[in-house]
C-alpha cells in the first residue's frame, strides 16, 4: 500500500530521503501518482537522486517512467531537472533518448511531428517501475491529455485564428467531434474550417492613460523654464 501524501512529505523533509531503504516507498508512491494522474516533483527528484547516490540501485525502467511523467508537466522545466540527475551513460539509453526527442519536439513546438514520433515509438508509454525485485506496470494516466493542454497553452500565443486542417494534427489527429469538444472547453470557436482561438474584442482594448502632475511640481517646472 502506498504511503499517504503527508507521510511522503514528512519523509522528504527528513534526512531519510537519502536513505536507499526508502526507495521502494518512494517508487510505490510515484506509481500511485502515475495511476491517479496526480503529480509530485519532489518525489520524482528524490528517486533519481537516490539512483545518483547509489548507482547499484539504478533502474532504467523506473527512470523512464519518471521522465515520461515529468514530460507531462510542460511548460514547467521539470523534465530537464530530472535529466540533469542522469549521467552521460544513462542518457545513452535508447528509451531515454526517445523521451529526450519527444521533449525536443514539444519544446520546439513541432506538435504534429511529436505525435508522429510518438506513434512510431509508442513503447515509451508502456512504463513500469521496480518495486522490491519485481517490475510492475505504472502507466502514466492522462499523459496525452496533459500534452494537449500544453499545446492549448501555446497555440493562442502564436495564433488568433488557425485552420482546422492545421490544428487537428497539432492535437494528435482529433476527429471533428473531439476537436469541437476540445475547442469549446478552451473557449475557442470553430467557424467553418477556421478555429478562432482569441476573441478580437479581448485583444483590442482602449486604455486610458492618466498622468498625475501636482500643482507644486508644475510650479517648479514653470520657474525653471522662466529662469532659462
Amino acid at each position: 500500500m502506498a504511503a499517504s501524501s503527508d507521510e511522503i512529505s514528512a519523509l522528504l523533509a527528513s534526512t531519510d530521503r537519502y536513505n536507499p531503504k526508502e526507495l521502494d516507498r518512494l517508487v510505490t508512491f510515484f506509481r500511485k501518482t502515475a495511476q491517479d494522474n496526480t503529480y509530485n516533483l519532489d518525489v520524482n527528484l528524490a528517486i533519481l537522486k537516490l539512483y545518483q547516490f547509489y548507482p547499484e540501485k539504478y533502474d532504467a525502467e523506473t527512470t523512464k517512467a519518471v521522465l515520461l511523467k515529468s514530460l507531462s508537466s510542460l511548460p514547467d522545466s521539470h523534465f530537464l531537472l530530472c535529466l540533469y540527475l542522469l549521467s552521460e551513460e544513462k542518457l545513452a539509453d535508447a528509451g531515454i533518448a526517445s523521451l529526450r526527442e519527444l521533449h525536443r519536439l514539444l519544446e520546439s513546438c513541432l506538435f504534429s511531428e511529436f505525435w508522429a514520433y510518438l506513434g512510431q515509438h509508442g513503447s515509451v508509454l508502456q512504463t513500469k517501475v521496480l518495486i522490491g525485485a519485481e517490475h510492475v506496470p505504472a502507466e502514466i494516466a492522462g499523459f496525452q491529455e496533459r500534452v494537449r493542454e500544453y499545446i492549448a497553452h501555446i497555440v493562442p500565443i502564436t495564433y488568433q485564428t488557425i485552420p482546422v486542417a492545421i490544428l487537428a494534427p497539432m492535437l494528435g489527429g482529433l476527429d471533428a467531434a473531439k476537436l469541437a469538444a476540445f475547442a469549446e472547453a478552451h473557449g475557442w470557436k470553430i467557424t467553418g474550417d477556421t478555429v478562432f482561438v482569441k476573441n478580437q474584442e479581448d485583444q483590442i482594448k482602449s486604455k486610458n492613460i492618466v498622468e498625475n502632475i501636482s500643482f507644486k511640481s508644475l510650479g517648479r517646472l514653470m520657474v525653471s523654464s522662466y529662469k532659462n
